[in-house]
């Protein structure tokens, strides 16, 4: 009995604490022992209510986490069973939208949406559910479109900054007179009798002719500075892209599950001018000007399963040009694959590439084979995190110039979704590289290795649908071994980029 009381107790307080509505209009909750047995399970049942909120909640807390997943129909079949519940339940109603989308089923997420706007929404709400039907309209388009086309034209305006620290060499000679001098007494020479060729080999020979003329010897003292040389120059660009890309509407099955095959190509044309400015921003030659053009091409195809891999081949073709001169050719082939992995996703990618020189550089011609490791973990819906290692040979024409490669890289990107500064994207990017030469014989070359070290930073705020602006930075340094030098390049620019 005193079990039962300490559990009507506890009971006593759950109600008041949770219905205080209820609790406040009741006379009197001092029953007497014979009717708290009788009303146990009436009051057992009024609290079931509470206990299976609270078990929903938990449920709803498990489906968001499943679609973050990328288990879609997981989170259906816990939010369906909520939904017949709590019919008005926003969240579970947005939940049930986003689903769907992933889905391709954007009739049901079109017919929940046009339900929550039904019922009674801050201003907030309003925008969320504004975004929502936006998102609904713009993935039913893209699905829909077998061939999808854009335009994107982006200008750039910067400063950029490359220092180069080398070690320089001087040899200070001095004379060693040990050798042999016609003036030095040994022969009984008077001053006026002398030749006029007193001192040359001729003289030598006449007066010793069974000896070579001794030459004089030096010696040099080695003293090293370190001296610095440091460019500066402005520049504007010009980037055009032009991107096309397809999508089957008919799935297809491959090592026996569903596949959806899409292809997509991309040619850009990117072009840089600028002027070189010494330290005090004074132009260096005004004729000298900065004059680079890139044309890129890419082209690759994609396979993506229900079961959330995806495998891409591409290919990409790059030529440089400075001034009218053509100066690198880049041919590269990538095939990689993608996988969830405990929420988040693992990826692998091989590739092999060729770089041709023109002219004097050819020395510089290689071929390359790389293998990367990718993982992406989304730490917060806004913010997304890589982590990846590179392995790279470089096999040149010249074996000088052959070298193996290692890189480690992270990547952060964020994106505001709430605030005044909504849309505001950015990234932040730290590389490291190991390059360590075939040929590092101290004998033979300066230097056998370079480290390698990059930090990169940008944001991007759209101004409108279509139109965005943005600023970006880039610091490297690349330390060569043997005290042989080192190099810093610094940049910052800013941008605006608008899709047609």
């Amino acid at each position: 009995m005193k079990t039962l009381l300490k559990i009507w107790q506890a009971i006593q307080t759950t109600i008041i604490n949770g219905f205080p509505v209820l609790i406040t209009s009741a006379p009197d909750l001092s029953f007497p022992q014979k009717t708290c047995l009788r009303l146990m399970p009436f009051l057992l049942l009024a609290c079931l209510p509470q206990a299976k909120a609270g078990s929903s909640a938990e449920q709803l807390k498990q489906a968001i986490s499943l679609r973050k997943s990328s288990q879609y129909q997981q989170a259906l079949a816990i939010l369906a069973p909520l939904k017949n519940q709590y019919g008005d339940h926003k969240r579970i109603n947005i939940e049930l939208a986003l689903n769907y989308i992933r889905l391709n089923n954007f009739h049901q997420a079109g017919d929940i949406a046009a339900h929550i706007e039904t019922l009674p929404l801050s201003s907030r709400e309003k925008q969320t559910l504004a975004s929502l039907k936006r998102l609904i309209k713009k993935s039913g388009q893209e699905h829909r479109a077998a061939h999808y086309f854009a335009t994107r034209f982006n200008a750039y305006a910067g400063i950029e900054e490359f220092t180069s620290r080398f070690p320089q060499d001087y040899y200070i000679e001095i004379p060693d007179t040990s050798g042999f001098s016609p003036g030095d007494g040994s022969l009984d020479f008077t001053g006026a009798e002398l030749s006029p060729d007193y001192g040359s080999e001729a003289f030598y020979q006449e007066i010793s002719p069974q000896e070579t003329f001794p030459k004089e010897g030096m010696t040099y003292i080695h003293e090293r500075t370190t001296a610095r040389e440091k460019k500066q120059s402005s520049y504007h660009a010009g980037q055009l892209k032009l991107s096309h890309h397809y999508r089957h509407g008919e799935k297809f099955s491959l090592f026996a599950a569903p596949w959806l095959f899409s292809w997509r190509n991309q040619l850009s044309l990117y072009q840089k001018q600028g002027q070189k400015k010494a330290l005090d921003n004074q132009v260096i030659g005004q004729e000298k000007k900065l004059n680079y053009r890139r044309l890129k091409l890419d082209s690759g195809f994609t396979l993506s399963g229900d079961n959330l891999w995806l495998l891409d081949l591409n290919f990409s073709r790059r030529y440089h040009y400075y001034e009218s001169d053509r100066l690198l050719n880049e041919d590269k082939l990538q095939l990689s694959a993608s996988l969830p992995l405990f929420g988040n996703r693992l990826s692998l990618a091989l590739a092999k590439g060729e770089k041709s020189y023109q002219g004097l550089y050819d020395i510089y011609n290689a071929r390359q084979k790389s293998a990367k490791l990718d993982y992406s973990l989304e730490l917060t819906p806004a913010v997304k995190m890589h982590l990846g290692s590179r392995y790279l040979q470089n096999h040149a024409w010249d074996s000088y110039n052959n070298y193996d490669q290692q890189t480690l890289y992270g990547r952060l990107n964020y994106t505001l979704a709430t605030g005044h500064l909504s849309g505001l994207s950015g990234f932040i990017t730290l590389n490291y590289h190991r390059l360590m030469y075939e040929i590092r014989d101290p004998s033979l070359v300066n230097w056998g290795r370079e480290y390698k070290q990059s930090f990169a930073a940008g944001m991007q705020y759209p101004l409108t649908a279509n139109l965005s602006l943005g600023v970006n930075g880039h610091i490297s340094r690349n330390n060569k071994n043997r005290h042989s030098g080192k190099d810093d390049w610094r940049r910052i620019e800013a941008f605006f980029s608008y899709r047609f």
